[in-house]
């Protein structure tokens, strides 16, 4: 419901607040994945680790999703 994707993108968010990039593997040109490390929590990153993938439109970044 939409109640409930309101919900996980908060707690996703609120996982974030203190994020850290561990590291950044470059896999082309135009798509790079970052590792976070987060403080974890049930609502949101439960392992406090995630790798989000970032991919060049253009000239702008964008987030792609996560693995």
């Amino acid at each position: 419901s939409e109640a409930e994707v309101s919900q996980q993108a908060k707690a996703w968010a609120n996982a974030l607040l203190d994020y850290k990039i561990t590291q950044k593997e470059v896999i082309s040109d135009n798509e790079v994945h970052l590792h976070i490390h987060a403080t974890p929590s049930a609502e949101g990153l439960h392992s406090g680790k995630v790798i989000v993938v970032m991919r060049k439109v253009g000239d702008t970044w964008k987030q792609e999703g996560d693995l």
